[in-house]
């Protein structure tokens, strides 16, 4: 069996951060902060290094002990501060990511908001004021713990841990190798210790199920209650009748419309006020109906929701999670079921041309499961 902890000649615990790490590791803790020293992978050698920072630690400060055993990236030195919030890395990464780093302002701002909801679910604070010196395992252990308690049904865990793994990817972009120079005067030690440590869920890329026949029933009965809402009923139909995903809604323009015989097609492509996901360009296919009124209810601008701002879908979230959707992305869930119903009527080829996924594995694992009720698949039939 492989060693992953022992003990030095002066009683000091080394360790092997998990199973598959060749290097050991030492911890030091001082005044409640754990500082991390790598040692190599021969052990002999590890256990004396390991002394020797420790008896260096007990006749110096702790930021010369770093300067001196610790290598460039995470140093602790006298011109870095130690009292970082994540309010502090968030207005650096903001300015500086997307010039550095190439981010996208919009993913910026998902990882941020991913990052506050994690710390607020679990401490009840704002990320803004939250020091990254206390973000340790035991935030993301009690994430997991909030998250999945009281949970059963199998389907619905691996759909939470599934989540739980996408959340911590998403932080642990904030502090990728590209974004830490961004940081170089903050001491950020502890938060990519805690990020490297975690262990992700596996087995958890099980195939899209539908929902309920009933809960499609609802969703599609929202158009109708959506009648005279332009603006909500738009953004509703072009992702349940058109598979469009949440930053195209908000795009979307009169311009991209071209009825096809009984069909409106519409053009998702990038262009100087809009950028498709991964560069997934192509199109998207629906029912004239549908298309035609969507057309009419804006009311002649080329822009379809107004002001193109997200809060705009709120309330629309909100009703698909009144009717029963439980599920992390409403919204999204509705581009699955178009997925759904038209590799159900079309087959899977033509379900990724029109989903415009990159990869058919893509639309087969999370878009198609097979409607089987001929009720059902005219809901599309509008």
């Amino acid at each position: 069996m492989t060693q992953n902890s022992t003990r030095t000649k002066r009683g000091n615990r080394i360790f092997k951060k998990n199973p598959t790490s060749k290097g050991w590791t030492f911890m030091k803790q001082v005044n409640g902060r754990r500082y991390y020293f790598p040692l190599g992978v021969i052990l002999s050698d590890a256990k004396t290094l390991a002394d020797e920072i420790d008896a260096f630690a007990y006749l110096n400060p702790i930021s010369d002990v770093v300067n001196k055993f610790r290598p460039n990236g995470l140093r602790v030195g006298n011109d870095i501060s130690h009292n970082v919030t994540f309010g502090d890395v968030a207005k650096r990464y903001r300015l500086l990511a997307p010039s550095e780093c190439g981010v996208e302002p919009t993913t910026i701002k998902t990882y941020l908001l991913v990052l506050n909801k994690v710390i607020r679910e679990v401490t009840g604070r704002d990320s803004e004021k939250f020091y990254v010196s206390d973000f340790s395992p035991a935030i993301i252990s009690e994430f997991k713990r909030k998250r999945l308690d009281g949970v059963t049904d199998y389907d619905k865990r691996i759909s939470i841990k599934r989540t739980i793994n996408s959340y911590i990817r998403q932080i642990r972009g904030i502090f990728s190798k590209r974004a830490l120079k961004l940081y170089k005067d903050f001491d950020v030690s502890a938060v990519v210790e805690t990020l490297n440590d975690f262990d992700p869920y596996d087995k958890v890329g099980v195939k899209y199920k539908l929902p309920s026949y009933d809960l499609i029933a609802k969703t599609h009965k929202l158009l109708d209650f959506y009648d005279s809402n332009t603006d909500r009923y738009i953004a509703l139909a072009l992702a349940l009748h058109f598979g469009l995903r949440r930053k195209e809604i908000l795009n979307a323009k009169r311009s991209w419309f071209t009825k096809v015989n009984s069909q409106i097609k519409i053009a998702v492509f990038t262009d100087e006020t809009f950028r498709v996901k991964s560069g997934e360009d192509g199109y998207a296919f629906g029912s004239s109906v549908i298309g035609e009124k969507i057309l009419s209810m804006s009311d002649g601008f080329d822009c379809l929701i107004t002001g193109g701002e997200r809060h705009v879908l709120d309330p629309v979230l909100q009703d698909l999670r009144r009717i029963g959707w439980d599920r992390e992305k409403p919204l999204h869930e509705c581009r699955k079921l178009y997925g759904s119903y038209w590799a159900s009527k079309e087959g899977l080829y033509f379900a990724q041309k029109t989903l415009r996924h990159s990869t058919p594995l893509t639309t087969n694992d999370y878009y198609a499961d097979l409607i089987d009720q001929e009720d059902v698949m005219e809901l599309w039939s509008a």
